[in-house]
């Protein structure tokens, strides 16, 4: 079964009676503290897998995590 990990919401994907995957839900105080955590998420994927296809948000709500993540590959490459 796949895992999927999202920072800030939970969803439940069905189709008829089959799970199609699972989602893990990580609950912060913050956005700032949600942003974080989720970049290392981003990064520990992306280290692991350079290969990796990501869909990412735009708009301002993942502005944080977008400035954290170029800190961290300013920061560790």
């Amino acid at each position: 079964m796949d895992r999927c990990l999202t920072v800030g919401f939970i969803a439940d994907y069905r189709r008829s009676h089959a799970t199609i995957g699972t989602m893990e839900v990580i609950i912060q105080p913050t956005a700032d503290a949600a942003s974080e955590i989720a970049a290392r998420l981003v990064a520990r994927q992306v280290r692991a897998k350079p290969d990796s296809v990501l869909g990412l948000a735009t708009g301002s709500t993942p502005c944080r995590l977008y400035q954290i993540l170029a800190r961290m590959h300013r920061e560790e490459g």
